[in-house]
């Protein structure tokens, strides 16, 4: 972490000196973990109103430079890594890397936002008080022709979600799929998420 100096001459913490990817790792997490984890929040990013900023590194899911840091002296070398090219492409190249998964995942999760009007940047959106571990949202577009419901579990323990109790527009008699994945949610207005999960269900017709 560094510090800005004051005009008293104290210090106050001023910046985080980490790569976002990086931030997601656990003392005893393991990898697949922590890319859960940074996926998640880039979900969640995503499905905010407004247009969304994406650092590159978020992108590569690039690692602590701390041989940078060496070289400059410079704290916030940390998370300024400068690829090589042939570094870089190799890295996308091999579905064994944290650089492929994350970079096709982002690519993913972009194309089917790009598909849905509901997340037009000047939409808007709904939070519901659902649980303290779950993020709970409805957005929807200005001319209201779509809208999405996003439920992120924030946490490393699966959840249940019961639609009914919380009043989210889910209808008992009715299934929903997520956008992004595919995959079946919701039976009799209730659903489970895996940890760090996010969904986005589409709740109302064009």
């Amino acid at each position: 972490m560094s510090e800005k100096k004051n005009k008293d001459g104290t210090l106050s913490p001023y910046e985080l000196n980490i790569t976002y990817f990086d931030a997601f790792g656990g003392i005893n997490g393991s990898q697949s973990l922590q890319e859960k984890r940074f996926i998640c929040s880039q979900i969640i990013s995503f499905s905010l109103k407004g247009v969304p900023g994406i650092y590159f590194h978020n992108f590569t899911a690039s690692r602590n430079n701390m041989q940078g840091v060496a070289v400059t002296g410079k704290y916030r070398t940390i998370n300024r890594k400068k690829w090589d090219y042939d570094e870089l492409t190799s890295e996308l190249n091999d579905p064994d890397t944290t650089t492929h998964r994350i970079f096709n995942k982002m690519k993913q999760i972009i194309e089917c936002r790009k598909k849905h009007p509901a997340f037009h940047p000047f939409g808007r959106q709904k939070a519901f008080d659902v649980d303290d571990d779950l993020l709970c949202l409805l957005r929807w577009d200005p001319e209201k022709t779509e809208e999405v419901l996003v439920i992120a579990n924030v946490t490393n323990k699966e959840k249940v979600v019961d639609a009914s109790a919380k009043n989210l527009p889910i209808k008992k008699s009715k299934g929903y799929s997520d956008i992004i994945s595919g995959k079946k949610f919701f039976n009799n207005g209730r659903t489970s998420l895996q940890p760090y999960e996010v969904i986005w269900i589409k709740v109302s017709t064009d």
